[in-house]
């Protein structure tokens, strides 16, 4: 484990002394045979300050059942040694030195670590317990160094059986499989967060009521898919519907309208959904629509729902369609037909484009004629490269920066991560 360690961190660790307030420096060889925790924060986030005060608490009251077997080493993003000191000033563990900043680096993207703070666990032969740390701290921070420091996991994982779903970035808060694997149950509380596994489903007591989440891809018929939905809201929030006037008459197609108040009362997409649809009404079959709403506060200005001429899902419900449909934009309009086929991801973008045409098209229970890619219109999307706004003709979407978006020129000039054509 020696040379492994001195070929990941080097020679020389820093540490810093309490006592004297000052950094010291010891051998890299003291790690020789101990689980190491490697910590990736930064002094200039303040919720890495906060996880650095709890996780330095914790260390320090089982530092003398632990610190024979195990240790933490410190791995900085700070911009400077003075941003660094500060970070280290406050950790009880040991460092790799500021000055070593072509490692720090290499470690950072070795392990590929996208967010700060970060714990990945390395056994004493230096492979990956978990990469999962922070995750794992914040569920059992009371216990989970001892399981570490055994040189064991809080998450383990399951083969998914074939036709089983994966749950990428969800666990079972009983059984702590992670990805969960098969049916998912949830709480449909908006300020509760549980998950269960089907296994654990009969095994535990819930406060609030459990529901059954859809799978995403999966076709579901109106009742299915709205089954675990005990009534809907119309406009004005004052009164409460059956789901089932969705699919009654002759109904080819739902629209789904994810927003939140703070970003989509005023937008243009949304006084133009309002606008067009009151114009087709007479003149198409029924197409409704049903808002489902980030917002929490159900106090929110009567204005807000009274011009929209639709319904609204109960708040408690939100996860469970934002699950199903993952809408990669806010606010985002997603068109199903009535046997639980997806139209269209991207309404929202044919209502800027197209209008009342789009509405025509799925109140019939069909796709939106695509425009030619060369003369679409991106409505409120810049180019990331170039900035122009909005962008006009093909678009390229990166899905692991944030809100990241290249015009057809700029895509040619290359991107560190695979660019998807919208």
């Amino acid at each position: 484990m020696a040379t492994v360690l001195i070929e990941l961190f080097g020679d020389v660790l820093l540490q810093f002394q309490e006592d004297d307030k000052k950094l010291v420096e010891v051998s890299t060889k003291q790690l020789d045979g101990k689980i190491v925790a490697l910590y990736f924060s930064s002094h200039r986030w303040p919720y890495c300050q906060e996880f650095t005060l709890k996780l330095a608490q914790v260390y320090r009251n089982v530092y003398n059942e632990i610190n024979e077997k195990f240790e933490i080493i410190f791995i900085s993003r700070d911009k400077c040694q003075t941003e660094f000191n500060e970070s280290f000033k406050e950790m009880p563990w040991k460092a790799i030195p500021f000055q070593d900043g072509k490692r720090l680096e290499t470690l950072y993207k070795n392990f590929k670590i996208c967010g700060s703070p970060s714990l990945i666990i390395l056994s004493s032969s230096g492979e990956i317990i978990t990469s999962e740390g922070s995750l794992e701290f914040s569920i059992k921070s009371d216990s989970i160094l001892f399981l570490w420091s055994q040189g064991k996991s809080l998450f383990h994982s399951c083969q998914p059986q074939p036709n089983e779903f994966q749950w990428n970035h969800v666990h079972c808060d009983q059984c702590y499989m992670r990805p969960l694997v098969g049916i998912r149950y949830g709480c449909i509380n908006r300020q509760c967060q549980f998950n269960f596994c089907k296994k654990c489903i009969d095994k535990i007591k819930h406060e609030h009521p459990l529901v059954e989440y859809l799978v995403p891809n999966r076709q579901y018929s109106m009742n299915e898919f709205f089954a675990s939905v005990p009534y809907l809201l119309n406009s004005n929030k004052q009164e409460q519907v059956k789901t089932e006037i969705l699919w009654k008459d002759d109904v080819k197609a739902i629209g789904f309208y994810f927003l939140a108040y703070r970003y989509s009362f005023n937008c243009d997409l949304t006084q133009k959904l309002i606008q067009d649809y009151k114009a087709t009404q007479p003149t198409i079959n029924p197409f409704p629509i049903v808002i489902i709403s980030y917002d929490i506060d159900e106090q929110l200005p009567n204005k807000y729902w009274s011009n929209m001429p639709w319904f609204t899902i109960p708040s408690d419900y939100y996860r469970l369609f934002y699950a199903y449909f993952t809408p990669h934009e806010w606010p985002a309009l997603i068109v199903m037909s009535i046997d639980g086929k997806v139209l269209t991801h991207f309404g929202h973008h044919y209502i800027l484009r197209q209008g009342s045409k789009a509405i025509q098209c799925w109140s019939r229970g069909e796709k939106v004629a695509v425009s030619t890619p060369d003369d679409y219109v991106w409505q409120n999307i810049s180019c990331n490269e170039c900035n122009m706004i909005p962008i006009i003709g093909k678009r390229y979407h990166c899905s692991i920066c944030e809100n990241y978006d290249l015009c057809f020129a700029c895509q040619l000039k290359g991107h560190e991560h695979l660019l998807e054509l919208m």
